[in-house]
């Protein structure tokens, strides 16, 4: 569970979160694009999930 303030990061290689927009909703969360990984072979995308604040 995660905490009214609370956030986690996800690493991926896709370009898109990992988690669609439907699904965000429904959770109570949304995502922001946080960078790239350069450094990562091959390069990795980082996104942040907070929770959606009412």
């Amino acid at each position: 569970m995660m905490a009214p303030t609370g956030w986690f990061s996800q690493i991926t290689y896709s370009p898109r979160a990992p988690i669609g927009t439907a699904m965000q909703a429904e959770l109570g969360v949304t995502a922001t694009y946080r960078g790239m990984v350069w450094a990562n072979l091959p390069p990795a995308h980082v996104f942040a999930f907070h929770r959606i604040q009412h």
